[in-house]
């Protein structure tokens, strides 16, 4: 009887123990059993339910530690627009701690801490996530997209409470002592990582063609001119390409006065003899007009074929490629054959990825001749498209060559900007980055003025577009100030006036150089200074800051060529500019490297 009362006994406590092992596990935190790796640990009593449509492939459930059903629910289907809303209810405080980690190499870490009701809504606008992307989101509903590490949240740097006649944001280091550039040859600067080198070219005002190689490590700078033309024109510059690490190919023409272009190589100890290059086979001149600008883009997966767009053929964009890294060329065919209105053609900006693409950003004439639009467009396996992808022409090589219309329009003329109606735009910069997405900067007037009008402000206005893969948005940047110069010497030039760049290792930095302070848009400077803007919502707004001020003289057309993202180089040139072709400028940089 004892030995049966024992067993009993035994028994007893241990179906008790079971139990409170049961209860005590049911309120022990829990990990997911999807791939997400989220953490939730909740101490209140309620029951939550959220529901966040991203645009990601996962469907994750949480269980949390709360003594009721206590139930999230995240359905993701990720194409970098992503819309989170997140409805909790809890009595108490919740933390949960989320890392998701999608299909499409996105990486989105979720901090919510939530008391009471609490209402998240994440906005991304982006292209289809061709990229990694990293977007943190803490209970703020902003997803600041790519590179958040390296520039968002912005902390915008200290700035002296007076500025020094002559300040600069870094130090300035000089690489050519007489040289001004049109914002139309490219690049115009390289920065070639394997070789230690960095190249600039610039025409000078002795009608010379410079090209300057920088060695980062000496800092010494070894300079070569290519070649004199007839008369200085800022327009002679070189475009400019790295073939082989410590290997470079560069080439310019005339602006509008010859029929030839020319170029050299570099073979990583001396410079070969110029080259001429006829277009005459090719029918120059073509009513009066000949060959002006160089834009030089290699694509690896062509096996390295070099491309060269040149205005020639009836004012149009028309190649050059080279399959022996420019030393023989063949003719390739025109870009596009739009009809010529007034001087040209149009103009055209280009942007190559170095692999496989090379986008272009153009308008229908010189904004003189006609109230101008932009428009993009790219080339890839010798076909050109639209920024949506859809095919435009199926053989960039033959015959048969669209207008520059057929393309997508980034902006119409007279539409409406930041409460101005843009008229006469041109083009100042392109970019396609790593992320898939596009950014442009151009200009417009708000007074359309007749031309040669000294009677009329063109009150000129700075503004930026981003394209995300559904469409392009734009933001109006700044006034663009005054006038470089109009009916100075028989030179007249209702548009010209400091431009702009993109960094293209950066999406959310830019630069422009203007005379008007673009932190108030209303404040002017005697001179023109660079600014740089940064936005950490892709292009709605900017911060700026400045780059140059009290500077003794014009700061133009800023460059930022392709580095990495550690290291960056503002190109520009400053001095006295009286015309394309009369200027006492030098051309500068601030190089910003990581430690």
């Amino acid at each position: 009887m004892q030995q049966l009362f024992f067993w009993f006994s035994f028994w007893l406590v241990a179906l008790a123990m079971l139990n409170l092992t049961a209860c005590g596990d049911s309120n022990s935190p829990q990990s997911d059993s999807d791939d997400e790796g989220f953490t939730d640990s909740d101490s209140d009593t309620d029951s939550d339910s959220d529901s966040d449509s991203d645009s990601d492939t996962d469907s994750d459930t949480d269980t949390d530690s709360d003594t009721d059903a206590d139930s999230d629910s995240d359905t993701d289907t990720d194409s970098d627009s992503d819309s989170d809303t997140d409805s909790d209810t809890d009595s108490d405080t919740d933390s949960d701690s989320d890392t998701d980690t999608d299909t499409d190499t996105d990486t989105d870490t979720d901090t919510d801490t939530d008391s009471d009701t609490d209402t998240d809504t994440d906005s991304d606008t982006g292209s289809a996530d061709t990229a990694s992307d990293t977007a943190t989101d803490s209970d703020t509903g902003t997803d600041t997209g790519p590179e958040e590490a390296v520039t968002c949240p912005y902390v915008a740097p200290d700035l002296p409470a007076t500025f020094p006649n002559g300040w600069t944001s870094g130090e300035v280091t000089q690489f050519i002592d007489n040289g001004a550039w049109t914002w139309y040859n490219d690049e115009r600067v390289l920065v070639d990582v394997e070789g230690g080198k960095i190249v600039v070219s610039a025409a000078n005002s002795r009608a010379g063609i410079d090209v300057v190689i920088h060695d980062m490590a000496s800092g010494v700078n070894e300079k070569k001119t290519l070649g004199s033309l007839s008369y200085a024109d800022d327009h002679n510059n070189c475009g400019m390409v790295t073939t082989a690490p410590g290997k470079y190919f560069a080439s310019y023409a005339h602006h509008n006065k010859e029929c030839d272009s020319y170029w050299a190589t570099y073979d990583g100890s001396s410079w070969s003899p110029t080259v001429t290059h006829s277009w005459g086979p090719q029918g120059c001149p073509w009513n009066d007009s000949h060959v002006t600008y160089n834009n030089v883009w290699r694509l690896s997966a062509e096996d390295g074929r070099l491309y060269n767009f040149v205005r020639s053929v009836q004012t149009s964009p028309t190649f050059l490629y080279s399959d022996d890294n420019g030393a023989n060329w063949t003719y390739g065919g025109r870009l596009t054959a739009s009809p010529q209105v007034g001087y040209n053609a149009g103009y055209y900006k280009y942007w190559g990825n170095g692999v496989d693409r090379i986008d272009f950003f153009a308008t229908e004439s010189h904004p003189r001749d006609s109230n101008t639009s932009v428009y993009h467009g790219y080339v890839k396996d010798h076909k050109s498209y639209d920024s949506f992808g859809n095919e435009v022409d199926d053989n960039i090589y033959d015959a048969n060559s669209p207008r520059i219309q057929d393309f997508t329009k980034v902006f119409a003329a007279g539409d409406m900007l930041g409460g101005v109606s843009m008229k006469r735009l041109w083009n100042f910069d392109v970019v396609l980055y790593d992320d898939g997405t596009n950014a442009v900067l151009w200009q417009g007037r708000e007074t359309e003025c007749a031309a040669q009008d000294l009677s009329c402000v063109p009150k000129h206005h700075m503004a930026y577009s981003r394209f995300d893969g559904t469409g392009w948005k734009s933001t109006r940047l700044v006034k663009g100030g005054r006038t470089l110069y109009r009916d100075t010497s028989g030179w007249w030039e209702e548009d010209y006036l400091g431009g702009g760049a993109l960094d293209p290792d950066n999406p959310h930095v830019i630069y422009l150089s203007t005379n008007i302070d673009p932190r108030d848009d209303s404040t002017e400077y005697p001179l023109y200074e660079i600014w740089k803007g940064v936005t950490c919502d892709y292009g709605a707004t900017f911060e700026w800051t400045p780059v140059t001020m009290n500077s003794p003289n014009e700061n133009l057309r800023p460059a930022v060529p392709k580095w990495d993202t550690q290291n960056t180089g503002l190109f520009w040139f400053r001095g006295k500019y009286n015309t394309a072709q009369v200027f006492t400028t030098e051309v500068v940089g601030i190089i910003t490297q990581a430690d």
